[in-house]
């Protein structure tokens, strides 16, 4: 985990998927961002209370915990106020994002990520964190 530098956030990765949770934490390193993964809801809730994410990149299609009941009981902890969440998944749609705006999420990205779309998204917020 590196250290926050000027732009950089503290971002948490909830992804079942091992190899896609990896390789996304690999790329954001070296993009000078502090990356803990999780691979189940559980964990992330227990890693969010001691990293103190900024942002968090949460699969919706966890099994046990999804993606959803993630979201809420981070905004429902004093820490997760704050925490721009960011929900990811392989669909989209009208039905979808009023799911993801009552469950607490900011933004959404569709799976594959584009690396891309997520720099600019992790640019926008850096800035907005000041």
């Amino acid at each position: 985990m590196k250290g926050n530098t000027p732009g950089s956030l503290r971002v948490l990765i909830a992804d079942d998927n091992r190899d896609g949770a990896d390789s996304c934490a690999i790329l954001l390193q070296q993009d000078g961002h502090a990356v803990c993964v999780a691979y189940s809801g559980e964990d992330a809730l227990a890693l969010g209370a001691r990293f103190r994410p900024q942002l968090m990149l949460v699969d919706l299609a966890m099994p046990g915990m999804d993606g959803y009941s993630v979201a809420r009981q981070v905004r429902d902890c004093e820490w997760g106020s704050a925490v721009i969440l960011v929900a990811v998944s392989g669909q989209g749609g009208d039905d979808l994002r009023r799911r993801l705006r009552d469950s607490g999420f900011d933004h959404h990205l569709v799976k594959p990520v584009e690396i891309d779309s997520l720099r600019a998204l992790l640019k926008e917020c850096a800035y907005l964190q000041g």
